[in-house]
């Protein structure tokens, strides 16, 4: 069993290898994922801080500081675009060690249930294979999603918490820690990062096997070093002015005043449709192994574990529904507790019919064959597609074209009707620190219809036209 269960982890390891490296590899990518690599970008560069994140010169929302986001997420980047000098690889880089992390973390969850749910040990591939076939799962890590990291975090602080509560001996310092990882997850996301602090709750809900003083005390350490975190962030200048310009600009102010959805319930269905086919997949290995559950011993500790963790799922999924402001990659550190909780389901009866395999070292042998065609291909692929198009093409071509006739770092004058363009703005930015400003005319001029007076064109692109001052010198 031991070498059979080696070759389905290195299966379910090579199937995220399949789901993201040859898109990775590729360039283009979903626009917020460009947006937050630039952000990270330009602080490697040192074009703006920690506490004063930059995009471009004329900035987002008015304001030449980054305020969309805490920086605690572009701040780790960072370190990734000094690491590989900003090669277009760096965000790719980063995003996939995300998921590395997540897979390790989704282990150590797993083995904190298996002390408690006896015959699961060993299934812990099931739940991270559960959780890869999520479809808005892989595509996060393809598109360097900010929620990658705030995942992190709160798998941290979701582990800790957990701990806590059903160790026999539980550490005081776990709490501690799970309010550490709770401002992590917060200074990376803002609020949702912060749904972690619901867990304690559900547990007295679900099992209450504590007193309501240890129920009471294990929230306030996790909330008190929660608050101790903020304080020593208002207690630095900068930090605080980041953070309430954070919370009055973005966080209260963008909410209501640009909603993405015409319905609060539209993220409650994109729960639904993407968890269906999982659930359809356990369904379907539920009734394949139904004689091997009937020898499951489904006492009400077991079936607790499985609605625990999909409570913990809805709490970090459902209150996106309280605003008018939502988007599906919103909900995907909701995934993994979702996952557990499938995977919960099937574990016993599949590590069950596993154990009764004849000839295990023939499927282990056919799963490891397997594995190595799979890690070939994935080489393969990836090397052929390596900087290639996988979207946009257009406007990363643009970009290189710009290259050869503006410096770097320049600002480009533009008419406010291609400031709407993001997906090309975040690429002048991202490959060519380029900002664009609409607000006056520069050197350089980008436009699609008409010229500025005393302008030359420089070269006609694929979608505009690039001019320049008459009065600069070559």
């Amino acid at each position: 069993m031991h070498k059979l269960n080696l070759q389905l982890n290195i299966f379910v390891f090579a199937f995220a290898c399949a789901l993201t490296i040859p898109v990775l590899v590729q360039q283009g990518m979903f626009m917020d994922g460009v947006l937050y690599a630039s952000v990270a970008k330009n602080m490697a560069e040192g074009y703006g801080s920690f506490f004063e994140p930059r995009f471009s010169e004329v900035g987002i929302a008015e304001s030449p500081i980054f305020y969309e986001h805490p920086p605690l997420v572009f701040g780790i980047q960072s370190l990734f675009f000094r690491l590989f000098n900003s090669h277009f690889l760096s965000e790719r880089i980063y995003s996939f060690t995300t998921l590395l992390v997540t897979i390790l973390l989704f282990r150590a969850l797993w083995k904190e249930v298996s002390f408690h749910i006896k015959g699961i040990e060993k299934m812990d591939w099931l739940a991270i294979f559960i959780w890869l076939t999520i479809p808005l799962v892989y595509w996060g890590y393809q598109n360097n999603a900010q929620e990658n990291t705030m995942g992190i975090f709160t798998m941290c602080a979701a582990l800790f918490t957990i701990k806590y509560l059903f160790r026999s001996k539980p550490k005081l310092y776990w709490p501690i820690l799970a309010g550490i990882f709770t401002f992590l997850a917060s200074y990376s996301k803002g609020v949702p990062g912060l749904f972690t602090l619901g867990i304690i709750p559900i547990h007295f809900l679900v099992f209450r096997n504590h007193s309501i003083k240890k129920y009471l005390s294990s929230f306030l350490i996790i909330a008190c070093t929660l608050a101790l975190c903020y304080l020593a962030i208002f207690a630095y200048e900068p930090a605080r002015e980041h953070l309430l310009n954070y919370v009055n600009l973005r966080l209260l102010g963008r909410i209501t005043e640009y909603p993405t959805v015409h319905s609060r319930f539209v993220i409650l269905e994109r729960i639904f449709w993407e968890l269906i086919y999982v659930a359809a997949l356990a369904a379907l290995i539920l009734f394949l192994l139904r004689k091997r559950l009937k020898e499951f011993n489904w006492v009400s500790s077991q079936k607790r574990f499985i609605i625990f963790f999909f409570l913990i799922g809805i709490s970090a999924s459902a209150p996106v529904a309280l605003t008018m402001v939502q988007k599906g990659f919103y909900i995907l550190p909701s995934f993994p507790y979702y996952a557990i909780s499938i995977a919960l389901l099937v574990a016993y009866g599949l590590q069950s019919r596993l154990q009764t395999i004849k000839n295990e070292k023939k499927v282990s042998n056919v799963f490891t064959i397997i594995n190595v065609v799979t890690f070939v291909t994935i080489i393969g692929i990836s090397y052929s597609l390596y900087g290639k198009f996988n979207r946009h093409e257009t406007r990363l071509k643009t970009v290189e074209q710009i290259k050869k006739h503006i410096p770097e770092r320049s600002t480009i004058g533009i008419y406010h009707n291609l400031w709407e363009d993001w997906e090309f703005q975040c690429y002048m930015i991202r490959y060519g620190t380029y900002s664009l400003n609409y607000r006056k005319l520069q050197d350089y001029h980008l436009t699609q219809d008409s010229v500025p007076n005393g302008y030359t064109l420089i070269e006609q692109l694929p979608k505009y036209q690039l001019y320049r001052k008459n009065s600069i010198e070559l």
